[in-house]
């Protein structure tokens, strides 16, 4: 990331802000390529994992036309056992990405076979080289943004936009990666084509929401499918989100807003989550309009009726 990139907000930083900002953020990140209290030490074939799929990810990213990657330094890579990773983070997901600290967190007990640990650290890798920006505050530096998710750390009430849509982008990267690394994959790990067809993805459900969306893209700007879903994949990594306009363009002005939701009560409410999912996949996949601007309704009452406690 280049320094000139990495802070927004409400206000302008001078260069020199800008520099200073980036070395405490560098400074501040050193402590996090250590081990940390009740680390799991990484086996040699887990450091060996992390190798091939360091090799998987600058391919695929040279792929899709940038040139510039690194690899991730295994030092960034910290695994946990399920008590721990509960204990640091409070829930029980697969990993986590910390944009501030540089570091992925892997729950090595939610990860008990091998493609599951694959696609886990793929995931978080992939979070890990996706765009990221910052807002630093009077006293502490924030993410901002990481890949599609934002968060509006500069707002009187903290406001996060596009989490299930990066979660599931993520997924989709994460998907198309292995599937193309599939030989190798079962060459030195046994995994075949049947065992990625049945492969537990952790955000494959909003895929409903965003096929119809590419779909009408496709059909109102001439383009092919594959070449919209390759245009949301590069907005993982890239400065604007050019690619959101066209969801605007196609479905008319509150639909980016609508977009923006999925993802609301992640980790918070699985219940919540799963009906606002729904609305949201019936508002992109309506056809007539009377039927969408009911649902668009629906939606913003639904979140109006069931606010989340903490915004933090």
């Amino acid at each position: 990331m280049s320094i000139e990139s990495n802070f927004i907000g409400t206000r302008t930083y001078k260069e020199d802000e800008k520099t200073t900002l980036k070395a405490d953020l560098d400074k501040y990140r050193e402590q996090f390529t250590q081990p940390i209290e009740n680390e799991i030490t990484k086996s040699n074939e887990v450091l060996e994992l992390i190798d091939f799929l360091n090799d998987f990810l600058i391919n695929k990213l040279e792929e899709l036309g940038f040139n510039e990657q690194v690899a991730i330094d295994s030092s960034k890579i910290h695994l946990l056992s399920s008590d721990d990773f509960i204990n640091k983070f409070e829930t029980n997901s697969r990993g986590i990405f910390d944009s501030v600290e540089d570091a992925i967190y892997i729950n090595i007990d939610k990860c008990s076979d091998q493609l599951t640990l694959i696609t886990t650290l793929l995931h978080e890798m992939t979070h890990y080289v996706s765009k990221r920006k910052f807002f630093a505050s009077q006293d502490n530096i924030n993410v901002a943004r990481t890949g599609y998710k934002i968060v509006s750390n500069w707002k009187p009430q903290q406001k996060k936009a596009f989490i299930g849509l990066n979660e599931l982008l993520v997924d989709f990267f994460v998907s198309q990666t292995l599937y193309e690394n599939q030989e190798y994959l079962e060459s030195e790990y046994g995994i075949s084509e049947n065992d990625l067809e049945n492969n537990e993805y952790m955000y494959a459900e909003y895929i409903d929401v965003l096929n119809p969306i590419v779909e009408k893209i496709a059909i109102d700007t001439l383009a092919n499918k594959r070449e919209v879903y390759t245009d949301f994949l590069k907005g993982l990594f890239t400065q604007n989100l050019l690619v959101l306009k066209k969801v605007g363009d196609s479905f008319g002005k509150k639909s980016l807003k609508i977009l923006g939701l999925l993802g609301t009560y992640l980790h918070v409410d699985a219940h919540k989550e799963e009906a606002l999912l729904r609305l949201i996949e019936k508002y992109f996949s309506e056809e007539d309009e009377d039927t969408k601007e009911n649902t668009e309704s629906e939606i913003f009452s639904y979140i109006e009726n069931n606010p989340i406690e903490s915004e933090s």
